[in-house]
């Protein structure tokens, strides 16, 4: 509901514009932040701590990442950084976000009760 919502807001906003062109960009980094927030509110057992890290690395990246992260930068479509190639930065975003995602499903499928 808050994509459609989202979607239409856009739509309303700037006109007809591609939604493939918009979404690709964002799809990595989105895939690599689920994955770090559901395997710590896994870990944790609290959303406030997977949020707040989740919220915090985001800060950090767009103070600091270019510099910092390298390959795993989230915001190179928007700010590019030297040297980083953006199919390298997406698959590794991607690669790097499946990892904790397939943890966590692991985790939570080795949790007894969990599925009653």
């Amino acid at each position: 509901m808050a994509a459609l919502l989202g979607a239409l807001a856009f739509r309303l906003a700037l006109g007809p514009y591609p939604l493939g062109d918009t979404l690709r960009p964002a799809l990595a980094p989105a895939v690599y932040l689920l994955g770090i927030a559901l395997l710590l509110g896994n870990l944790t057992g609290s959303y406030w701590i997977a949020a707040g890290a989740v919220v915090g690395y985001w800060w950090f990246e767009i103070l600091a990442g270019r510099e910092v992260s390298g390959l795993l930068y989230l915001f190179n479509h928007r700010r590019p950084a030297e040297g980083v190639h953006a199919g390298w930065n997406r698959a590794l975003l991607t690669a790097a976000g499946a990892g904790p995602l397939t943890l966590n499903a692991c985790l939570a499928a080795r949790r007894p009760g969990r599925w009653r």
